[in-house]
This record gives C-alpha cells, sequence and structure tokens, in this order.
C-alpha cells in the first residue's frame, strides 16, 4: 500500500475542477435568479387579481343592499339593458341612483353628491342593470364589468348579482 501525497508546488485546485466549480455556481445563481422573478410576477399577479375581485364584491353588495331595500325602480330614470346602465331606485329615505361616468361606478343618494365606489386603480368597463317585474315582485339583476390595474399588470372581469326589491312583496 503506497500512499501518495502531493507535494507543495501540487497544492490547491486543478484549472478544469475551478470551471466546473464556477459553471455549477451559475447554473444555480441563474435558477435562484429565476425563481425570484417567478415569484415577484405571481405576487404581482395575486395583488391585481385581489384588487379586482374585492373592488367588485364592494360595490356590488352595496348596489345589492341599495336594491333590497328599494320600494320600486323608476324605470324611467333609469337606463336598463345598456352598457352605460343607470339604475334609479325609489327608497323610504329618496331616491338612488347608481351609473357610470368616466370609469366610475358612482352613487346618489337623494340631495347628496355623488360619491365613488371603485378604487382610482379599478376602472368600469360597463355596468348594465336588468329588469324583471311580475306581478308580485321586482327582480334586478346586476352585471359589472372592471378593469384592475397595478403596476405594469392589469386584468379585466365581469362580475353578477341579483336582488328581489323587498318593498315591491311586503
Amino acid at each position: 500500500m503506497s500512499l501518495h501525497h502531493r507535494s507543495p508546488a501540487s497544492a490547491g485546485f486543478t484549472l478544469i475542477e475551478v470551471l466546473i466549480y464556477i459553471s455549477i455556481l451559475v447554473l444555480v445563481s441563474v435558477a435562484g435568479v429565476t425563481t425570484l422573478i417567478s415569484f415577484s410576477d405571481i405576487l404581482a399577479d395575486q395583488k391585481t387579481n385581489r384588487l379586482l375581485t374585492q373592488t367588485a364584491h364592494t360595490a356590488l353588495e352595496r348596489m345589492v343592499r341599495e336594491v333590497r331595500n328599494a320600494e320600486s325602480v323608476d324605470v324611467l330614470g333609469s337606463t336598463l339593458e345598456d352598457r352605460n346602465g343607470v339604475l334609479e331606485l325609489d327608497t323610504p329615505n329618496g331616491a338612488v341612483l347608481f351609473s357610470e361616468s368616466g370609469g366610475a361606478l358612482e352613487l346618489a343618494v337623494g340631495s347628496d353628491p355623488a360619491v365613488t365606489l371603485v378604487d382610482g386603480d379599478v376602472t368600469v368597463d360597463g355596468l348594465w342593470f336588468y329588469h324583471y317585474p311580475n306581478s308580485e315582485t321586482e327582480l334586478v339583476r346586476i352585471k359589472l364589468s372592471v378593469t384592475a390595474t397595478t403596476g405594469e399588470r392589469s386584468k379585466s372581469a365581469e362580475f353578477y348579482a341579483g336582488a328581489v326589491l323587498r318593498g315591491s312583496y311586503e
């Protein structure tokens, strides 16, 4: 059995070993950076989705609540089955008006000035109202098309809701 000892002149790494280590380090670094960029993209998409759905659900909840509390739909003051819909409701507290104006969803109650129901990063692409009256009740169906933008990301979606006017069957 012979023991092979390196001389002090041959101590260290060979050129091939150094090149292999560097190439492995580069591959691991590229994989790490690619993963970080991928996670960043996923996070930005999730932020846009959350903004879109949260804003649309909040706006639809408010519209549905007002529809349920209304006594009737003012058909003459409303624009139904149109992309730029307007819904005017007769409530015990006065008229309630929903409309789309310049990409914003607006709510006007009585003689108060209109307030915006959507975030500044969300635009309303379309607002449709459908009115279904019968001999006993009235139903309002709402279709809301919105686009959310965060940074360079943009996403559009349509949301739907419907409600029966409580004042129409009491």
